[in-house]
Order: C-alpha cells, then sequence, then structure tokens
C-alpha cells in the first residue's frame, strides 16, 4: 500500500487520503455506511452493490519457521493439522479464503487441532517465524521473509490457492468515491 499510496499522492498532490486497515466484513460495513470512499479487498463481496475493479491474482500460501522442517518435503494438508494454525478473525477475508479452498476439499478449518485467532498479519508473522505455528498468507505478504530465509513456504501436493484482490466502491450515492477509485484504477493499470 505505501507505494500505491506514493504513486497517488504524486498524482493528486492537492488530495487528502486516510487509510483505515480492517478486515473486509468491517470494510464493506464502512463503505455501506459512507464512512470510507473505497476499499481494497481480498474477500468476497457482493458485486451487484459495488463497483470494482481487479487489481491482481494472488497466490495464498502455507508458511512456517525456517526452523521448521514442514518446508523441506512436499506433503499432503493433513501432515498440518497437528501444528498450531494462526489465523484472522471472523470476517478477514483471508480467514474465508482459507475455510472455502479447505471446504472445496472437504475439510474443516477444526481439522487443525489447535489454533490461535490473531487480528494482525504482522503478529501472526512474529509468532510463526519464532516457530510457534503456522499460518496461510498471500505470497505478496510474506515476500521480504521469504527472501531473508526468515518464513519458508510448505508445499503442499493438491492445495494450490490463488485469488483475487479487488478495489472496490458503491455503485451510487458516493461520486466522491468513485472518482478516487477510478483515478486508483488509472494508475495501477
Amino acid at each position: 500500500m505505501p507505494d500505491i499510496i506514493e504513486k497517488y499522492m504524486h498524482a493528486y498532490p492537492t488530495h487528502t487520503l486516510s487509510m483505515l486497515v480492517d478486515n473486509t466484513a468491517s470494510l464493506i460495513d464502512h463503505l455501506e455506511h459512507g464512512k470510507i470512499d473505497f476499499a481494497f479487498v481480498e474477500g468476497e463481496f457482493n458485486q451487484h452493490s459495488f463497483g470494482f475493479h481487479k487489481l491482481s491474482d494472488e497466490s495464498f500460501i502455507a508458511v512456517c519457521a525456517e526452523s521448521n522442517p514442514l518446508w523441506k518435503k512436499k506433503q499432503p494438508i493433513s501432515e498440518l493439522f497437528s501444528h498450531q494454525l494462526m489465523i484472522r478473525e471472523v470476517g478477514s477475508g483471508s480467514r474465508l479464503i482459507l475455510e472455502t479452498a479447505l471446504k472445496n476439499k472437504s475439510i474443516l478449518l477444526e481439522s487443525f487441532t489447535k489454533m490461535m485467532m490473531i487480528g494482525n498479519i504482522s503478529s501472526i508473522k512474529e509468532l510463526v517465524k519464532k516457530d510457534l505455528g503456522i499460518t496461510f498468507l498471500y505470497q505478496s505478504a510474506v515476500e521480504e521473509e521469504l527472501v531473508a530465509g526468515t518464513l519458508k513456504e510448505i508445499k503442499i501436493k493438491d492445495f494450490i490457492i490463488d485469488h483475487p484482490f479487488h478495489l472496490i466502491y458503491l455503485k451510487t450515492a458516493n461520486i466522491k468515491g468513485m472518482e478516487i477509485a477510478q483515478n486508483f484504477i488509472k494508475l495501477l493499470t
């Protein structure tokens, strides 16, 4: 987001921006109640109610600490069930994506015998680095850690998740939001 905001501020120096980081459900609620003009979301949304632009498709991967041997060989997802899963809160797009991918394989989230709910991606990454559990995150969210080697991707047999990121805004009643969203879309395409 800092790179996108920098690009926007250079293109529109007289505009004022505020950035709110929250889960998809909360961002949608803020949009619907006129508290924000647009949102970048990873989760599902009503495409009839919102204008939207797909920004990218992102890989959603499992990661562990460098000291955890899970990353050293490709394995079935069932091998992960006995490890503590660090997961986002209910309402988070990341959590919904994982739950949906698991359900598509006839697996419940509760198949993981130990779970810890953390409402912040940075905290999840730090806990996983300390080998206190594993998690599923967008590859782009852990790219620095993967390059540095502090987190490692866990390769899973027959379990690949790709999911789109969207910029969304209300189709009606929020001209300012539509205009700002369109400005961002121009910069990102």
